[in-house]
């Protein structure tokens, strides 16, 4: 298993094989000028077949916001996604939907997605 810390850095290192899915860089600002708020900068992930990955973090340190980044829910600011070795910033909205019905399963944590569930 991998374990990630978003409150600490972590040297990149050659991966053993081919990433799956691959950020770099990856950073993330919610609006601008003086209510900028940057919920990631400078994340770097290698996630390979067969690794089982564990997202950790104090309360508001990016978990989430990387997550729906590489889930390609939510674009980057800064840094590239890749994705079976593919750059995927070029991609379209329309292309966007079929990669994650390829690729992901997600189990969202909000608890109010399905109000007749609560």
């Amino acid at each position: 298993m991998v374990a990630i810390a978003l409150s600490e850095s972590f040297p990149v290192v050659a991966p053993a094989q081919p990433s799956l899915a691959r950020l770099v860089g990856i950073g993330k600002t919610y609006g601008t000028g003086e209510q900028a708020v940057t919920a990631l900068q400078g994340a770097t992930v290698d996630i390979r077949a067969g690794e089982v990955i564990l997202i950790e973090g104090p309360s508001g340190s990016g978990k989430t916001t990387l997550i729906s980044i590489l889930g390609l829910l939510l674009t980057p600011t800064t840094g590239e996604v890749w994705l079976d070795g593919r750059n995927v910033a070029g991609l379209g909205e329309r292309d966007l939907p079929a990669l994650r019905a390829r690729h992901f399963g997600f189990v969202f944590q909000g608890f109010n997605l399905f109000p007749a569930l609560t």
